[in-house]
């Protein structure tokens, strides 16, 4: 029983380890929209933002350093992987310590229970099985209590990778959103100053106008 709780215990560590650990390339045909990533081309050059989406052989995504949507043919791209930071709607980076301000528990914790549920009835299940065929008894609470462990981890590293992707998601919109009511300023001001330089223009053409 000891050796099955230690390969229990291993199983979740490599769970964990694994987890966190995932691949970072990411298809050039089939991108993932609102993935922060690197974008490697064939002629050495490396572009970084946020994917938008694909369309025939076109990739769009908003540009670190352009800060608006660009495309870029398919063909070009050597390989597109994570980017090591999280950007914007507007290229911008958004720092892990504002993700963490707006990023919640509640998917971690939820899908952390539904682990141990999951994995307790599995170990339920996989205990009875072994002594239907085993002449040693075993106390069921162990694989119950392994396999709930191994889930719970499991599940609720996925909340919490959800629970991020949603804070993202958040910061993004309040991002673009601020940006959008600053750029209406912007351009109301140069309306603004236009309409003055107009009506100044006019007033300066009619003083000089004979019998003003």
């Amino acid at each position: 029983m000891k050796k099955i709780i230690v390969v229990l215990i291993i199983l979740s560590m490599s769970i964990t380890i694994l987890s966190c650990g995932g691949a970072r390339t990411l298809s050039v045909e089939n991108p993932p929209v609102g993935a922060s990533a690197k974008i490697a081309l064939i002629d050495g050059t490396v572009k970084q933002g946020v994917l938008l989406k694909k369309e025939g052989t076109m990739l769009k995504y908003v540009d670190t350093v352009t800060k608006v949507p660009e495309d870029i043919e398919v063909h070009k791209i050597r390989m597109i992987e994570y980017a090591d930071k999280v950007y914007d709607l507007q290229g911008d980076v958004i720092t892990e310590d504002v993700i963490s301000d707006y990023k919640g528990m509640g998917k971690t914790i939820g899908y952390g229970f539904a682990g141990v549920v999951i994995g307790a009835a599995a170990g339920f299940g996989l205990g009875a099985v072994y002594e239907s065929v085993s002449e040693n008894a075993i106390q069921l609470v162990y694989p119950m209590a392994g396999l709930g462990l191994v889930g719970g981890i499991w599940l609720g590293i996925k909340g919490s990778e959800s629970d991020r992707e949603d804070a993202i998601d958040v910061i993004r919109e309040a991002r673009y959103q601020f940006y959008q009511k600053e750029l209406h300023q912007q351009m109301e001001e140069q309306k603004k100053q236009i309409e003055q330089e107009k009506r100044d223009k006019e007033k300066r053409e009619q003083d000089k106008t004979p019998g003003n």
